[in-house]
């Protein structure tokens, strides 16, 4: 509880929403004659009230005299909106940026256009509270600037700059932003303008209480606060007192944070700021997402004993709300006869002071947190049918009162959760009804995930966790009732949230698509929800257990309409992202004369998705756990005791889980004198083995079967979990004896938009290659670079020709300076032979090593758009992955292609593990070789058969004597000796090995 707060609202309690929208309103010319079709006159003197929705954008023109001073005011109402300025013809941005709160707040910027042209007035909805969210907006216009103009300009800008510099949960870009947020400061109190000095304190405050000095963010935000209550500020208030809420959780004081926390959410509700209410909401939540111990039990039943001495109704009540809430998310691996006792004691002790205390929110976490506490029972297989039907009925009571709890609350991280419950709930029993509820829970989501960047890393990565169950549950019961299309969106869907942690996407607001059947239902229940919640909102002794009983009317209809027989109204083939990826599938062929599929791993490697041109299907393999069952059922039938003590030994190897299993192939991949071809064939067998699935059944034809019949020649995968850390190119068909990149060409994309797929690729005829040959602290030199970097672009003081032309800049020379040229000179092809570190979750500590030492991360890459404009190919043949940190996936290496790819990269070729130096130099060569004499050639194809000629001793270079020196993440070396099959390559394939020539992984477009 106490540091959960500190990464709450810390600048200016929301200058993070213009971190977070800053590159998507500007600089997009090829909206241009959008805003220009759109725009509306900015009548200078007047003030408008206009309605805004969802992510809206608006326009207006002006036509603007070099040396005038036009200054915009905006007062949000019901929505968080920010605006800027930009020259009309290309929407070049050249006013500061506004949005410096998440509330309801004042708005303001100050343009002096520096010539005579026409310019355009972006207004864009970051968050709006209702469907009848409003902005005022005014304008003013004076023909010459005075100094008060000129400063006033140079203070917005100075905030903005601070935004754009701050990153939450990140000391040093806080003490990075103090020194341009103390110089607005001065600037405002220069001006004497007392709204925007407490605006700049209270970023001062929040800089500070992220950097740890807790003294001076206290200083800074008493003083904010001073000046807004002299100003009688209400919509300023709010975001400062969540700041000092916010800095005295912190330092524990929850006390004092609670006072300033109930008076940040009073004017929140007053406003009807619901934004600001559900952040609120979710702090008072946060900690329950956390296993409770044996000491938390204690300590429950000590703070009732202690609640009840001072006769105080409502911290009892707010105890066993906490418990409750905290026991359904964390209380799983206690048993039932010590959990029951406690529930029941929350019923007769709890829930009668609810009709005493009278609040809302704690009413709403009791009441949810009973629901999914008895759900849990019933999930538990540690009762009987009869009782669990009870336990079941008690969790449904309270689920139908926790709704419109949580609608009355304005709290959507509530009603996700309530939705995603009762998806579980009717799983069993009426899967389309489980369906139109776990879709309802992911349409939730995206109206307010971005409010969980709010949090810090282990709340977003918990969250996360929650959030990939849903999506990957939902697309298999998609599967499973034969609805493809809808499971393909849900998968996508699941890939957005990826990126969203990676902080890649900054606010997805798609909706998952509804049936004909599922839209009628939500129009009718959602009204219904939406009444009885404005009726029992509206009472302030409201008794929700007879608005539960009135929604369980809307439920019973539900239940029906969605157990009558399937019917057209259960399909819906309108589904853009099939019918799009299709579209591009047959262009790409069409195109380039291949034929292409593309397969998605759903909830794990044994059940995949198969999209071609013209048709979608389900293939699913046999499991782990189901071939050990089976293995067990045949030696029971058999009565051989012997196969059942083997079944029963430590040496389970045969049937290891899919996750272990992966591991194991990646650790005897990266060690040429293993043999991963037996690993490899268990994986190709689960996965191309796999069969289909049709309604009601599994046919015989395989995966295998399939591509073969569509004569498929490139597989585009979207891959999820740990097998990112493994290349499938090295995948063994162990019935043809011979490894996936001889059946096809291989390519991961990471998300399915069309435009990605059909990036025309660019002629290679010049580019620019940078390397980093010495060592550093932590990193071992890398010798091959300089060879491998020579003999693409050519060595002019040795006389040496590359393949292709272009500029070289080797260690010293390779500089942060010369790398953000690239924007400038856009080549086609950009090659980096350096270490690349990758640290999940944080862009700061994952970085590029430059030739002078000096660490370039992903975040500076982040702060340059168009760093990769251009670029045709990216080439990094040093990654380091994090494929044996605790609890990597591999998002990380999907994660880096897609930011390399919205920098402007049309491809990326990056290794997946330590990989052989001089091998790679040897590959890269290989590679580029082939591009020069096949210029028009897909790079899959030129990759595939660059691989295949170190694989069968075929490539053009000598081989010469094999350097051990590696590049890249260290594999450890596997524990199994099952595993360690001695490897010996042929002498006239030296490079045989999948140590080799597998680690390179295309990203992107295949072309």
């Amino acid at each position: 509880m106490r540091t959960h707060m500190r990464h709450f609202l810390t600048f200016t309690g929301g200058l993070l929403s213009g971190v977070l929208v800053v590159c998507a309103l500007i600089v997009a010319p090829t909206r241009a004659q959008t805003a220009q079709q759109q725009a509306r006159p900015l009548v200078i003197g007047d003030t408008i009230e206009r309605s805004v929705a969802g992510q809206e954008m608006h326009y207006y023109r002006a036509e603007l005299k070099r040396g005038q001073v036009l200054r915009v005011s905006l007062q949000e109402k019901g929505a968080d909106v920010m605006a800027v300025m930009g020259r009309a013809v290309n929407e070049q941005q050249v006013s500061a940026m506004t949005n410096y709160g998440t509330g309801f707040m004042r708005e303001s910027l100050t343009l002096i256009p520096e010539q005579d042209e026409a310019y355009v007035l972006f207004v864009r909805a970051v968050q709006v509270a209702d469907t009848n969210a409003t902005y005022l907006l005014s304008t003013s216009l004076t023909d010459a600037a005075g100094q008060t103009d000129v400063q006033r300009a140079r203070a917005e800008k100075l905030m903005e700059e601070a935004v754009r510099t701050f990153v939450v949960d990140d000391t040093e870009s806080a003490l990075l932003a103090v020194p341009k947020i103390e110089e607005c400061l001065r600037v405002w109190r220069a001006l004497g303008d007392k709204h925007w000095e407490a605006m700049s304190l209270m970023a001062l405050g929040g800089a500070y209480l992220n950097s740890g000095d807790y003294a001076k963010a206290e200083l800074h935000l008493l003083e904010a606060l001073k000046l807004v209550e002299a100003l009688r500020d209400e919509p300023s208030l709010a975001p400062v007192y969540l700041s000092l809420g916010s800095l005295h959780l912190v330092t524990g004081d929850e006390a004092q944070a609670k006072k300033y926390l109930n008076k940040s959410m009073a004017i929140s509700r007053k406003l009807g700021d619901k934004r600001g209410a559900n952040i609120l909401s979710m702090a008072e939540t946060r900690e329950s997402f956390s296993a409770p111990t044996k000491e938390d039990r204690q300590r429950y039943e000590a703070e009732v004993a202690a609640a009840r001495a001072k006769n105080d109704k409502r911290a009892e009540a707010a105890v066993w709300g906490q418990a409750m809430f905290r026991y359904a998310f964390g209380g799983e691996d206690m048993a039932t006869e010590e959990k029951l006792p406690f529930m029941e004691r929350a019923v007769r002790e709890g829930l009668p002071l609810l009709t005493i205390v009278r609040d809302k929110d704690i009413e709403l976490q009791l009441r949810l947190g009973l629901a999914l506490c008895f759900y849990g029972l019933t999930a538990s297989g540690e009762t009987d049918e009869q009782t669990d039907a009870l336990n079941e009925a008690r969790s449904m009571k309270y689920l139908r009162q926790a709704l419109v709890l949580a609608r009355v609350q304005n709290n959507p991280t509530m009603q996700m959760v309530v939705y995603a419950h009762l998806g579980n709930h009717y799983e069993e029993d009426n899967d389309r009804l489980s369906i139109f509820f776990s879709k309802k829970a992911i349409n939730v989501l995206q109206q307010f995930r971005q409010d969980f960047r709010l949090f810090d890393k282990e709340t977003q990565q918990g969250f996360t966790r929650e959030m990939e169950e849903i999506y990957g549950s939902l697309a298999f019961d998609l599967i499973l009732e034969s609805r493809l299309r809808e499971a393909h969106q849900v998968v996508n869907f699941g890939r957005d949230q990826e990126f969203f942690d990676f902080q890649l996407i900054n606010q997805p607001h798609d909706r998952l698509t509804f049936t004909p059947r599922e839209a009628a239902s939500e129009q009718l229940f959602e009204g219904l929800v939406e009444s009885i919640a404005a009726k029992y909102g509206r009472n302030r002794d409201a008794d929700f257990a007879s608005a539960g009983e009135e929604l369980k009317v809307a439920f019973e209809a539900l239940e029906k309409n969605f157990g009558t027989p399937q019917s057209v109204d259960d399909v819906t083939r309108d589904v853009t992202d099939t019918l799009d990826m299709q579209a591009a599938l047959r262009e790409l062929s069409a195109q380039t004369g291949r034929r292409y599929a593309v397969l998605y791993f759903v909830e794990d490697i044994t059940k995949i998705l198969l999209i071609t041109a013209d048709d979608i299907k389900c293939f699913t393999g046999t499991s782990a756990s189901e071939e050990r069952w089976t293995h067990y059922m045949q030696a029971v039938r058999r009565q051989s005791f012997g196969e059942l003590m083997k079944q029963q030994s430590v040496n389970a190897m045969p049937f290891m889980d899919e996750d272990r299993l992966i591991l194991e192939f990646l650790k005897v991949l990266s060690r040429p004198e293993h043999d991963p071809r037996p690993l490899g064939a268990r994986l190709y067998k689960t996965i191309f083995k796999a069969k289909e699935r049709l309604p009601g059944k599994r046919s015989d034809q395989t995966l295998e079967g399939e591509l073969a019949m569509g004569r498929i020649d490139v597989l585009l995968w979207s891959l999820r979990g740990n097998i990112r850390y493994v290349p499938m190119s090295a995948l063994y068909d162990g019935d043809r004896r011979e490894y996936l990149i001889e059946k096809y060409q291989n390519a991961v994309f990471t998300r399915a938009r069309k435009e990605r797929f059909l990036v025309e690729s660019k002629s290679w005829t010049q580019g620019v290659g940078f390397g980093t040959s010495a060592a550093y602290p932590g990193f071992a030199p890398l010798p091959g670079v300089v060879n491998e970097v020579s003999a693409i672009f050519g060595d002019p003081t040795q006389g040496q020709k590359g393949f292709f032309s272009g500029d070289v800049f080797l260690n010293q020379n390779f500089t942060r300076q010369v790398l953000l040229t690239l924007q400038q000179s856009r080549p086609p092809l950009v090659h980096i032979a350096s270490h690349f570190k990758f640290e999940p979750g944080d862009s700061r500590k994952s970085f590029l090593l430059l030739g002078d030492g000096d660490k370039f991360s992903l975040h500076d890459m982040q702060q340059t758009s168009t760093l990769f404009a251009g670029v045709d190919l990216l080439t990094l043949s040093a990654c380091e992955t994090a494929a044996q940190q605790s609890g990597a996936n591999g998002k990380e290496v999907d994660g880096f292609a897609e930011l390399a790819q919205r920098l402007g990269a049309s491809s990326v070729l990056a290794t997946l593990w330590k990989v052989n130096d001089n091998g790679t130099s040897r590959l890269m060569r290989e590679f580029y070789r082939l591009r020069q004499e096949n210029p028009g050639a897909p790079k899959s194809e030129i990759l595939q058969q660059a691989q295949l000629n170190l694989l069968n001793g075929r490539h053009s270079a000598e081989v010469g004597r094999r350097i051990r020196r590696t590049r890249g993440t260290e594999i450890a070396e596997t524990d199994d000796e099952k595993s360690r099959i001695p490897f010996t390559s042929a002498p006239e394939a030296p490079f045989e090995h999948p140590y080799y020539w597998a680690p390179f992984i295309l990203f992107g477009g295949s072309r």
